[in-house]
């Protein structure tokens, strides 16, 4: 798959990742209750793996968030919004 041969899509995806991270750390815990369907700890545990531990990102386990569980958080942010 090109995302696993490809450093530069890997350093994309793992940016996009990270600011998602940084986006969720920034919602009130208000809100966060509000949204409790969403993993806010996950999300930020996840960016802080990307921002501090490098060399131990699991490229499976970042493929698999930005192709399923990024999606999925897309389509709860929105019905919340609605």
């Amino acid at each position: 798959m090109a995302f696993y041969d490809n450093g530069e899509k890997q350093d994309a995806v793992l940016r996009r990742l990270e600011i998602i991270g940084e986006a969720a750390g920034r919602i009130s815990p208000d809100v966060q209750k509000e949204l409790s369907s969403i993993p806010f700890r996950e999300i930020r545990g996840m960016r802080n793996i990307i921002a501090h531990h490098y060399g131990e990102v699991d490229l499976e386990r970042v493929w698999e968030t930005a192709t399923r569980d990024v999606p999925a958080l897309l389509k709860t942010l929105e019905k919340a919004l609605e």
